[in-house]
């Protein structure tokens, strides 16, 4: 008898419980140890059950930062959605805020997506891509609204907000290489970062 062909909802739910599973994995090991292997014993399938939804392991690590990226590109969104009318500088504190909060509570995806070393160099290269447009994006977007009150520094908007994430980023990455291991020290950071990151956006501002 011929196999049923699975429809497409169920192929999206097989799809969610392979990064489901993928994601309890990374609680407990590094990036390299997802394997498709552990992925299907965790799951009780066989293994190349799950290349009918990723060609291979890095289509499934991009796949997987990806969706949990997401959690931290939407409350960005907001803030962007809400910056009409709020002082813009609050609106910035709010999302730099977004970052250590999203490096506290998904700290594997974090790593995933801003740390690890152990994926091929064309799989970071598309998650970079990724994290642009769901990241870099709504960050430019309120750097931009800044620079058109005149509140922030004429400048390009891209460019500087790839800056300051990098300026608020640089005490969670070094805390996640084991660069920094003393938690108060990198709260200590985030703060100064964060204020380090506003100064950046209000210089070289001149009335006309």
């Amino acid at each position: 008898m011929a196999r049923t062909r699975k429809t497409d909802k169920e192929m999206a739910t097989r799809r969610d419980e392979i990064l489901d599973a993928a994601l309890a994995i990374l609680s407990d090991v590094e990036a390299h140890g997802v394997t498709m292997r552990a992925i299907a014993e965790r799951l009780g399938i066989a293994p190349m059950t799950i290349y009918t939804y990723f060609d291979d392991q890095a289509a499934l690590l991009r796949a997987l930062s990806a969706r949990e990226t997401e959690k931290l590109a939407a409350p960005l969104r907001e803030v962007v959605r809400r910056a009409e009318g709020r002082d813009i500088a609050a609106a910035m504190r709010e999302m730099l805020a977004v970052f250590p909060w999203f490096a506290r509570t998904h700290p594997q995806i974090f790593a995933l997506a801003w740390v690890s070393s152990t994926m091929h160099s064309d799989t970071r290269s598309e998650l970079l891509v990724e994290r642009q447009r769901a990241i870099v994006t709504p960050v430019a977007q309120l750097i931009q609204v800044g620079i058109d009150r005149r509140v922030f520094a004429a400048r390009d908007a891209q460019l500087a907000a790839i800056t300051i994430i990098g300026i608020v980023n640089f005490p969670l990455v070094s805390f996640h290489l084991g660069r920094i291991s003393d938690s108060a020290l990198v709260d200590q950071l985030v703060v100064e970062t964060h204020e380090a990151a506003l100064r950046y956006l209000h210089a070289e501002f001149q009335e006309e």
